[in-house]
C-alpha cells in the first residue's frame, strides 16, 4: 500500500510492458465505499518508451484504489484488453499522524507494471 500526505501533488505512474507509447491509460480513483471519486487520463512520459504519468490530489483522508484502463484510442472508447491491470491501493493520511505506518508501508512500494498478453 502506497501512504501519501493529504493536499499533496502525487505523481502517479503506469509502465506498460511492451513499451507500447501509442495507448491511452486512464486511472479511476474508486474509493472504500466503491465510489469513482475522480478519473484522470494518463500522458506518456516523453524519452520513456511505454511510461505514462499524470497527477493527482486526493481531497479527503481514507482508503483508496487506483484502478487503471488502458485504451487504444484518445476518445477513450476502445478498451485494449492486451493489458493485465492490477488495481493500486493508496492510504492518503495527515503525515503527522501515522508517520511509523508510513515509514513501514511505503518502504517497499512499487509502481504497477501493465502486463502484455
Amino acid at each position: 500500500m502506497r501512504i501519501v500526505r493529504l493536499g499533496e501533488t502525487v505523481p502517479i505512474f503506469l509502465q506498460l510492458s511492451d513499451e507500447a507509447t501509442n495507448q491511452y491509460p486512464r486511472a479511476n480513483f474508486v474509493d472504500k465505499n466503491g465510489n469513482i471519486v475522480s478519473t484522470k487520463d494518463l500522458t506518456a512520459i516523453s524519452g520513456v518508451a511505454g511510461k505514462y504519468k499524470v497527477d493527482h490530489v486526493f481531497q479527503a483522508v481514507g482508503d483508496y484504489s487506483i484502478k487503471y484502463a488502458v485504451y487504444s484510442d484518445a476518445g477513450h472508447t476502445t478498451l485494449n484488453n492486451k493489458y493485465q491491470l492490477g488495481d493500486e491501493n493508496v492510504r492518503v493520511t495527515n503525515l503527522e499522524d501515522n508517520v511509523e505506518e508510513i515509514l513501514n508501508l511505503n518502504r517497499d512500494y512499487k509502481p504497477p507494471v501493465a502486463d502484455f498478453d
